[in-house]
């Protein structure tokens, strides 16, 4: 998004809360300004005015941008519930003793992430039943939630910020 647009968006948040803004003066909008340039200057501005209007409609005081942010991706996200999940590894785990690395590779990303490898996969299926019914599930299930948020923080982070992350994670393994 270029200052222009972001200006836009603040007037059309000002449009909305005119209380909120009447005081401000025109430094206080200019830091307002570059600070919403400097957080949403990598996002599409389609999404960002389409989630900044559907908040206007729910909230009584003007969106901050961690509401804006999180509006943005319930919107450009479509989570699957945990069960729908469990439900993918179950079948994979009931069918895979002859094609696992197949049925691995047509796993979902958050369901891979869980079960690691086809050779982990392959010690899924070969798990007691009522273990894997009760005990593995449980785990499973507790580990989405953990799973999802990382990736929806992952998601929501400024590119510079994943960019270092990204950096001293190879630094950490150039060092193993």
């Amino acid at each position: 998004m270029s200052k222009e647009e972001i200006i836009k968006l603040l007037m059309l948040l000002q449009t909305a809360y005119p209380r909120f803004y009447a005081n401000q003066t025109k430094e206080d909008l200019a830091g307002a300004v570059d600070l919403w340039h400097d957080m949403f200057k990598n996002e599409n501005v389609d999404v960002v005015f389409m989630a900044t209007r559907e908040l206007l409609g729910t909230l009584k005081y003007p969106p901050t941008i961690a509401d804006v942010k999180e509006k943005m991706y319930s919107l450009t996200t479509n989570e699957v519930d945990n069960m729908t999940l469990w439900n993918e590894l179950d079948k994979a785990a009931r069918n895979c003793l002859y094609n696992t690395q197949t049925i691995f590779d047509n796993l979902s990303p958050l369901v891979k992430k869980f079960v690691g490898s086809p050779a982990q996969l392959r010690e899924l299926a070969l798990t007691d039943p009522d273990v894997f019914a009760t005990v593995t599930k449980g785990q499973f299930l507790k580990q989405m939630d953990i799973l999802k948020k990382r990736e929806k923080e992952a998601k929501m982070m400024l590119p510079e910020s994943r960019q270092l992350l990204e950096n001293l994670t190879e630094s950490f393994k150039l060092l193993e």
